[in-house]
């Protein structure tokens, strides 16, 4: 059931009283309050204005990061995954807007307002709690569903995926192309405010045209493939008619896995917790690849692949990682001609359930 919240002029965001959801107001900043990243509980909350998000985000605190409650600028469905989470791509059912992540150190919050500003972009920016970090806050002028009635459930996820992919692309090329690959995941989502006993957060509003009125800004957008267009989606084929075998040894397979760690690392950059969004979609890179003869890397090879990078990122942790995921295993068949991820220039794929950094 959706829930609505109104908050005070610098009131924490918090969960609120029962409503009915209406169509957006031109001035209303419409998001998913979530109790963390894993989204067991999830309200709607609807606020007067941009600004009053900016408050909120600005009165937001908790005695740590994992206490601190997350946002999404989408409507989630009812239907939890296997783990019990609401947020995954096939349960976003319609867009109120988009969000962004900057985890540099070469871009300051101020400069990135500045910016947005200047573009005449309506947002809000927010730090994180690590330094250099920033968010981006995009609301959209109305609510956005896609032609879901016509369509299937995954072409309609695929619709939210390219008008949200398309917004992100907006911000990021007036940004100089710096916000992070997984700021154009379609269930991405970001929390909010700062730590207990730290210096509070800064936080920037910009005015301007909201992002699904800046059409004029496409002709400058920088996708996650670092191009203005974005790039087609890999869709992963189950190949065996059997479930691949996990293997700890396989020379193969080690190799590409070690070899996947590093581009991966050089594309993306590296996590900062064991179960963040980094290492999650690591692992979920590495359980793609396949061998012809039917092997897959178990968790343990996975775990010595990763183990350099992500030390605290325990066997149990990737097997835990794994009964989240959705596509078959092995699907990327390396020994095939012309099938290595790295003879096609392929780039990791998008995660449906990730847990942010």
């Amino acid at each position: 059931m959706s829930d609505s919240h109104e908050c005070s002029t610098e009131e924490p965001i918090n969960q609120g009283p029962a409503s009915a959801f209406a169509e957006l107001a031109s001035s209303e900043f419409v998001f998913t309050w979530l109790r963390d990243q894993f989204a067991l509980q999830t309200r709607l909350i609807r606020l007067s204005s941009t600004e009053k998000f900016a408050r909120c985000l600005r009165a937001t605190t908790a005695p740590t990061k994992a206490a601190l409650p997350w946002a999404k600028l989408a409507a989630l469905g009812r239907e939890p995954s296997p783990a019990g989470s609401y947020r995954y791509d096939a349960n976003v059912v319609a867009l109120y807007g988009a969000e962004g992540d900057y985890d540099g150190s070469e871009v300051p919050i101020e400069d990135a307002a500045s910016l947005i500003q200047a573009a005449g972009v309506e947002a809000v920016l927010n730090e994180t709690t690590t330094p250099g970090h920033w968010r981006i806050w995009l609301p959209a002028a109305k609510v956005h569903t896609g032609p879901l009635s016509r369509l299937r459930s995954q072409e309609a996820t695929d619709v939210l995926r390219m008008i949200r992919s398309s917004w992100v692309a907006r911000a990021n090329g007036v940004l100089g192309g710096v916000l992070a690959r997984e700021s154009f995941v379609l269930s991405q989502a970001f929390y909010c405010g700062g730590v207990t006993g730290q210096p509070p957060i800064k936080v920037f509003v910009t005015e301007g045209a909201r992002i699904d009125l800046c059409d004029d800004l496409d002709e400058g957008a920088i996708y996650k493939n670092a191009t203005s267009e974005p790039g087609e989606r890999r869709q992963p084929v189950a190949v065996f008619e059997e479930d691949p075998s996990d293997s700890d040894f396989d020379p193969r397979l080690l190799r590409e896995c070690r070899l996947r760690v590093v581009g991966f690392a050089k594309r993306c950059g590296w996590g900062t917790t064991p179960t963040g969004a980094r290492a999650y979609q690591l692992v979920q890179w590495l359980a793609d690849v396949g061998t012809h003869d039917g092997l897959t890397p178990s968790a343990a090879m996975i775990e010595e692949a990763i183990r350099y990078d992500y030390p605290q990122t325990t066997i149990d942790v990737i097997e835990a990682m794994l009964a989240r995921r959705k596509e078959p295993r092995g699907w990327d068949v390396i020994d095939a001609p012309a099938s290595s991820i790295w003879a096609e220039g392929v780039e990791p794929g998008e995660d449906e359930e990730t847990a942010n950094d």
